[in-house]
């Protein structure tokens, strides 16, 4: 359990009501508060944390387990590889455009 500005538990009845209150307000009530973790993996693995630091940052047993059902796809991800590989076909192609 968290503690708040004050130092008291942060119960999970008021922890849910204030992250439903939340996403009520921007439009997404449909969230679950486990969609947080798969945000958070998600984006992480973007920004370039290493697959083996996400996974023992989010307690899981293995680095595929974490790929597998936590770490989602997303534009960024699709941008950075399609730029990736374009690097290695042009350096192996000796295209320098």
């Amino acid at each position: 359990m968290k503690n708040n500005e004050l130092g008291h538990v942060i119960t999970h009845p008021t922890m849910f009501k204030h992250f439903k209150r939340i996403v009520t307000d921007i439009g997404r009530p449909d969230l679950r508060f486990h969609d947080l973790r798969h945000s958070y993996a998600s984006f992480a693995a973007d920004s370039g944390i290493p697959a083996a630091t996400l996974s023992k940052n989010l307690g899981h047993s293995t680095t595929s387990f974490t790929m597998m059902y936590y770490v989602h796809a997303t534009n960024e991800g699709d941008i950075f590889s399609a730029n990736v590989t374009e690097s290695i076909i042009k350096r192996a192609t000796g295209n320098k455009d």
